[in-house]
């Protein structure tokens, strides 16, 4: 479990006013990824789970058989930074092959 990726993760929900239905944040965005060596930019929803010590982040159109990249994220696994551009943004520290992804709620 990673607190400030943690802490991103819910100030990015806080600042974009995300609702809750559930017990479960779903919303709109655009996700940008770089696939051999091309920046691409796709249109998904997004659903953020709260459990207790950890947060996933699901991303629901992310192709993965045509891009072959995940599309559930967790702060387990994954470093989440909310930066000052509004996005957030999803790292694999020490692996080279992991290209970053970010979000952006539209």
């Amino acid at each position: 479990m990673s607190i400030s990726s943690m802490q991103a993760i819910r100030q990015f929900i806080s600042d974009h006013h995300l609702t809750r239905i559930d017990g479960n944040i779903l919303f709109n965005a655009v996700i940008n990824f770089y696939n051999k060596g091309v920046l691409r930019k796709l249109n998904s929803q997004v659903q953020i789970i709260i459990l207790e010590n950890e947060i996933a982040v699901y991303i629901f159109e992310f192709l993965k058989e045509e891009y072959a990249i995940t599309e559930m994220y967790s702060t387990g696994k994954y470093h989440f930074i909310y930066s000052l551009s509004e996005l957030l943004e999803i790292s694999k520290p020490g692996e080279a092959a992991f290209s970053p992804v970010s979000i952006l709620p539209v």
